[in-house]
């Protein structure tokens, strides 16, 4: 009901706009399918328009991100799409205006369908033994992260979750790394996975339920988010990223 409130107030005050990126949103908005979204963002105009982002969830859901700059004249507005789907059907979608910065201006929310998020929601928590919230799972799914373990010309650069994870690895940390690993997150599974083959590594025993779930996401195989050296934002399957150098030793 709260999510629903939002929404129609945010599309009787765009409706009332006349600027043409306020109609985009209205159209955005107004979908109910990826299918819709493409064919809205295929009629504006867009001076950088990256390829958007999906990935596999659990039970048949997917999460897609997608970027996009729109162009009025002489100004431009930067926009994030975060969407999660089930057979091209949105069941919760999020548009952030983003400042020239990188901060969020704006956020509007959209064809959110509750039902459906409590059905995955509930699926995570009984699959994972977790017990999120649909609004915790939503903003830890959506948190942007990268993985890395050494980032920049000298690879001495890491992102504070990989120090974590290290940190987590060398103390035997498997109970935080298991919360990691049973997050929606995908970049936080990549890093829980990594820090717990590090302990097994050593020779020390990890839960066989862990090592079910690492299986999981393997056969799942997920993009992740990554860098290497000085190159950003690469999007590697997980197996790619941490086990095929393994395996072919």
């Amino acid at each position: 009901m709260k999510y629903s409130l939002i929404i129609l107030t945010f599309l009787i005050s765009i409706a009332a706009s006349g600027e043409p990126w306020d109609k985009m949103l209205l159209e955005l908005t107004s979908s109910k399918t990826l299918g819709e979204i493409r064919q809205v963002r295929s009629k504006f105009y867009s001076r950088m328009d990256y390829s958007p982002l999906t990935r596999s969830m659990d039970f048949g859901y997917e999460n897609t991100v997608w970027e996009f700059d729109f162009i009025n004249g002489a100004y431009s507005t930067n926009f994030k799409l975060s969407i999660i789907s089930r057979n091209d059907s949105i069941v919760f979608g999020k548009i952030e205006q983003l400042h020239w910065r990188g901060n969020t201006e704006e956020i509007y929310r959209f064809s959110v369908i509750e039902r459906e998020l409590e059905n995955l929601v509930n699926s995570h928590n009984t699959f994972y033994s977790t017990n999120y919230k649909v609004v915790e799972f939503i903003d830890e799914l959506m948190e942007e992260h990268y993985f890395s373990l050494g980032c920049g010309e000298t690879g001495s650069d890491y992102p504070i979750e990989s120090v974590k994870m290290q940190d987590w690895a060398k103390s035997n940390n498997i109970k935080k790394l298991r919360k990691w690993l049973t997050s929606p997150n995908f970049e936080l599974q990549a890093y829980a996975v990594a820090g717990l083959s590090r302990i097994e590594e050593t020779g020390s025993p990890i839960p066989e339920r862990l090592t079910a779930i690492i299986e999981h996401l393997r056969n799942r195989n997920s993009a992740i988010i990554n860098c290497s050296g000085c190159i950003m934002g690469l999007e590697t399957p997980i197996n790619q990223l941490l086990f095929d150098h393994r395996d072919s030793n």
